[in-house]
């Protein structure tokens, strides 16, 4: 059944569309275990645009209880900002009971759970356009608590990384800029 998921994956990164996508996919949850539902969601922002419609359509259509890791909580938090699937993503939050838990905003744990740490250095715009909404958001829903402070130092912590980046790279840019081109033969 791996193997399956895995092909399914490649479908849905390959912009697979087909009027057979939903009833396959809805197949394919009946067949899964939770692990293999959620081996197929983990890349969801990897996924084509249609594809990633109706797997989430599919998934809204779920009966069976689901899991709430941070990862999972970290994505459907993101996607109530998109204009197209938003709607969806807040019918998909409201079934099955996810909440935004704090880990979802804390640096430390980005590599551990790719909370929103992890899509705000997404090199797609549309995707890191989504999670500053998101965490806006989310400061927002932490304004009066305590934890807002945490929040904010992750993310001047975040903002340090990302210029230290720019940066380094910038300097490996006039490096190799210095270096004489010609060759004589």
């Amino acid at each position: 059944m791996i193997d399956l998921v895995r092909l399914t994956i490649n479908m849905l990164k390959t912009n697979y569309i087909s009027a057979n996508l939903s009833g396959f996919i809805k197949k394919l949850f009946r067949r899964t275990n939770k692990i293999e539902i959620a081996l197929l969601l983990q890349p969801l922002f990897e996924y084509q645009p249609v594809p990633r419609k109706v797997l989430l359509t599919e998934l809204h259509s779920y009966d069976e209880p689901l899991f709430n890791p941070v990862w999972f909580s970290t994505q459907m938090w993101v996607l109530l900002f998109d204009e197209e699937l938003g709607g969806l993503a807040r019918k998909i939050f409201n079934k099955f009971g996810i909440t935004l838990r704090y880990e979802c905003l804390d640096i430390s744990l980005e590599v551990e759970t790719k909370n929103v740490f992890h899509y705000l250095r997404e090199k797609n715009f549309g995707i890191f356009s989504l999670t500053t909404k998101a965490v806006g958001s989310a400061m927002e829903l932490y304004r009066s608590s305590p934890k807002l402070k945490n929040i904010i130092q992750d993310l001047i912590t975040w903002y340090d990384q990302e210029w230290e980046i720019i940066d380094r790279e910038a300097r490996i840019a006039v490096e190799e800029e210095q270096f004489d081109t010609t060759f004589e033969v």
